[in-house]
């Protein structure tokens, strides 16, 4: 027991960064445990679970992508992605945050009339932490998932942040953050007691559930960018959650992009919310080429890299599902990025 304790205690405050150099472009990867921002929030012992930011080396665009994973995923299932985003110039955070469970496990299609608010008390939860009040002032608490405060979406993302402006300031990841031109934060978040973020130079995205993540925060934040990849999970069995059939988002759909395989189970109702939501143009294939007749709804039929069942799920994003060296679908990537 004294040996697991020392142990966890080492990878509490640990870092690495290596160097990349691909045919994209060059840039440097730094891997973070989530409890080193902020120590209140739980430690990864496996550093293949740690947050995993990365630097263009030149030239940067200034701009930020975040990036979540999916249910049971962790950054290093998602790295092609990251990489490539990050040889074309953003600075990418992709984010560890807790995703042990589906919002179509915690909220059924037998819910829909008896707990309508459902999938909103399910996103609430695990981005601004259980019962926190989010920025319209609502708290929310879902039986189905525990998230702390420290261990919210919104508290990891808000810290690291910090945590590079702080300590890899060179890097230039100080722009996006309120802060003025000698590095001094301009606005606090008093909720989590750490500097805000610029919202409008992130492009927000994510795989299954982290796309519902990135949408929420949309709801709420306005973002350069929002990027759905096999994703949103947010539907009953006809109609999107009431968060997003109501509208009323802070970004406007016209910078929101889906993108999901055909067969994947859960392409209806990725489509149907896509739709609720506004986003620009039809149902359109990726293989037609950019810029796809201006529609941000995305499809592929290619066969996933993979054999499992949710092989064509994984495939739009997720490592070893996608297909293709380099990956086929980097076109998409950059444009649900904002490239």
């Amino acid at each position: 027991m004294q040996i697991r304790r020392q142990a966890l205690m080492f990878v509490a405050v640990t870092a690495a960064m290596a160097v990349f150099v691909t045919p994209a472009g060059a840039w440097t990867r730094t891997v973070i445990n989530p409890c080193t921002p902020d120590s209140a929030t739980s430690c990864e012992f496996f550093a293949t679970k740690w947050h995993e930011v990365y630097m263009p080396t030149a030239p940067a665009r200034n701009q930020l992508a975040i990036f979540f994973h999916g249910t049971l995923g962790k950054p290093s299932n998602n790295r092609k992605i990251a990489e490539y985003l990050a040889g074309q110039g953003f600075h990418v955070m992709s984010v560890k945050y807790d995703a042990d469970t589906t919002a179509k496990s915690a909220c059924p299609d037998s819910v829909e009339t008896t707990d309508p608010n459902c999938f909103r008390r399910f996103r609430g939860e695990s981005v601004f932490g259980e019962n926190v009040s989010d920025p319209v002032g609502q708290a929310f608490d879902h039986s189905s998932i525990s998230v702390s405060k420290p261990n919210s979406v919104m508290n990891r993302v808000l810290n690291l942040a910090t945590y590079l402006s702080t300590n890899y300031a060179a890097q230039g990841w100080a722009q996006f953050q309120m802060r003025d031109v000698n590095g001094n934060c301009t606005s606090t978040n008093t909720t989590y007691n750490t500097c805000d973020m610029r919202w409008s130079l992130a492009g927000i995205g994510g795989h299954s559930q982290g796309s519902g993540i990135a949408l929420y925060l949309s709801k709420f934040f306005g973002l350069r960018q929002v990027a759905m990849l096999s994703g949103p999970q947010d539907t009953w069995a006809s109609s999107a959650a009431n968060w997003i059939a109501e509208g009323g988002f802070t970004t406007s759909s016209s910078v929101m992009w889906g993108f999901a395989h055909t067969a994947d189970g859960e392409y209806s109702g990725q489509s149907l919310a896509w739709g609720v939501l506004g986003i620009p143009g039809g149902l359109t294939d990726q293989a037609v080429g950019s810029p796809w007749g201006g529609s941000h709804r995305l499809t592929t039929s290619v066969a996933p890299a993979c054999i499992r069942p949710t092989a064509a799920h994984g495939s739009t994003v997720t490592d070893d599902c996608t297909p293709g060296t380099p990956p086929i679908y980097q076109p998409v990537w950059l444009a649900t990025y904002g490239g």
